[in-house]
């Protein structure tokens, strides 16, 4: 068993745990066996295995992190904030204590909501991973609030401009395609039954007999799933992935995230570092409007995008890079990046670079009563 330690830099760290054992190794990567799950956390316990690479691979997986600090920590920043993972020594107690000591009775208390305000769901596989600012736990004073520059002097070091030239940025991490279309409310009274929501998926990859299953000709569907797109969709990835940048000589000046970059350009939750990062669109079931729905992912993770930048006679310059997010389910995700106001186009990772190595799905159907 291998106890990971999660920090999130509010500008004040604030500490999770958890402990990665067995269950959790083989749910991560479900084709290894008994001696490969052993040989993993041998690996992460030693350093040789990236935990930060085993926490990306987790992204389908329901993570249980203790909360390891009693205050309740909360920033105000937009453009996220960093993440890091540390494998800790574990002996019969807990390296910062009994996770059971900071149990928040008063949150399980808030968080229960009214169901007769929410739109009813079927889900055929597990919920987005959701974002893990939870915005709710600010007060509306607080949310209003923009970040206020300091009159002091700042001693943060910045990025610095680099030589004219050709720029090459890669991303990798979990993809998401995304679409909301309408159906009727006989599809969605067929689908909604208890005994046909693992068959939602086949119906909508068109891989399911109708005739064979009796289906009612009013309950089938059409097209395949990417034809339902008629209310929004999406293509993007998760704002917390790995980003490179590299020179012309193939030399890297930057290896981190987007959050990462745009903070190191203008300094850390400044007014410019807020508006390097917009968020354009918000995407919620209950926000749709009156009427039945379906909302198809399909998502992977490795490589998302390249791209490059090239600057004739101009210098590089990072404060010139923007991105935009959608919320997606509280999850916050990219659907653009632009130099100088020019968006920036996928021009498809190298071959010797790419590492597509997964891919998944959900389907998920709605009736919104208002």
């Amino acid at each position: 068993m291998v106890f990971i330690v999660k920090s999130e830099w509010h500008q004040l760290e604030r500490r999770f745990g958890i402990e990665f054992d067995e269950e959790i190794i083989s749910q991560i990567y479900p084709d290894l066996d008994d001696a490969g799950v052993a040989e993993m956390l041998k690996g992460i316990a030693s350093g040789e295995v990236n935990i930060d690479e085993v926490i990306n691979d987790a992204y389908d997986v329901d993570l249980d992190w203790d909360w390891l600090d009693e205050d309740d920590l909360w920033t105000d920043r937009k453009g996220g904030y960093e993440v890091t993972y540390e494998v800790v020594e574990k002996e019969e107690e807990h390296p910062f204590g009994d996770p059971e000591d900071f149990d928040d009775e008063e949150d399980s208390e808030d968080d229960e909501e009214d169901p007769t305000e929410q739109a009813e769901v079927v889900h055929s596989t597990p919920k987005l991973a959701a974002w893990p600012f939870d915005f709710a736990q600010a007060t509306e004073e607080t949310a209003d609030e923009e970040p206020v520059e300091s009159t002091e002097e700042s001693t943060e070091e910045l990025l610095p401009n680099y030589p004219p030239g050709e720029y090459t940025i890669r991303i990798w991490g979990r993809t998401r395609e995304i679409g909301v279309g309408t159906i009727t409310k006989e599809q969605y009274d067929h689908w909604n039954q208890e005994d046909m929501e693992d068959n939602l998926s086949d119906a909508m990859n068109e891989n399911y007999d109708y005739d064979e299953n009796e289906t009612p000709e009013e309950a089938r569907f059409e097209h395949p799933y990417y034809e339902y797109n008629n209310v929004t969709s999406f293509w993007g990835f998760d704002e917390d992935m790995v980003m490179t940048i590299e020179n012309e000589a193939g030399e890297e000046i930057f290896n981190g995230d987007l959050s990462d970059f745009v903070n190191q350009a203008h300094g850390e939750s400044t007014p410019k570092a807020w508006e390097a990062s917009e968020e354009v669109e918000e995407l919620y079931p209950d926000y749709l409007g009156k009427g039945y729905f379906v909302m198809w992912t399909q998502g992977g993770k490795g490589s998302c995008m390249k791209t490059t930048i090239v600057t004739g006679d101009q210098e590089f310059d990072p404060r010139k890079l923007k991105y935009t997010t959608w919320d997606i389910n509280g999850a916050s995700c990219v659907n653009s990046i632009s130099y100088d106001d020019v968006e920036l186009e996928d021009e498809g990772m190298d071959s010797d670079r790419d590492n597509w190595r997964g891919q998944w799905s959900q389907f998920d159907i709605y009736h919104n009563e208002q």
